[in-house]
């Protein structure tokens, strides 16, 4: 935990100097997604390591007690186009049981990311609403 949000740290082996994309998936102890992370650096070769922060918020908001799993996670090579997909490895970690007063109830603060979720939101129910009357019967 680090500042009511919950920080898992991947170690990840790097042949070749570059950036790498680090993406996962926290499961609840149903086996459900509750949480996405992901992370971006530029790494030197090496045993480096990244972080995977999942929103205090969120996790409070979910009820998530745990103990959580990190359900999927992959790591791309994101240094040319196409960039090079790595493995997608399944319930790789699990973490401790939380009280949910651990994670914190800060609402989150960063403007262009809550407007870019509002154009998903909206873009996912015109897409609902299109396959609904694709198969309306008529």
């Amino acid at each position: 935990m680090v500042d009511g949000d919950l920080v898992i740290r991947a170690e990840i082996s790097v042949e070749a100097k570059g950036r790498f994309h680090l993406f996962g998936i926290l499961h609840n102890a149903q086996g459900e997604p509750l949480a996405s992370s992901q992370n971006a650096l530029y790494l030197e070769p090496g045993t480096r390591w990244m972080d995977l922060t999942f929103y205090g918020l969120a996790l409070r908001e979910a009820g998530a007690k745990g103990p959580l799993t990190l359900g999927s996670v992959t790591v791309t090579s994101a240094n040319a186009i196409p960039n090079a997909l790595g493995p997608v490895y399944e319930n790789v970690y699990k973490t401790e049981p939380y009280e949910i007063s651990a994670f914190h109830d800060r609402e989150f603060y960063r403007a262009d990311l809550m407007e870019q979720s509002r154009r998903l939101d909206a873009l996912s129910r015109e897409r609902e609403k299109a396959l609904e009357m694709r198969h309306k019967p008529n």
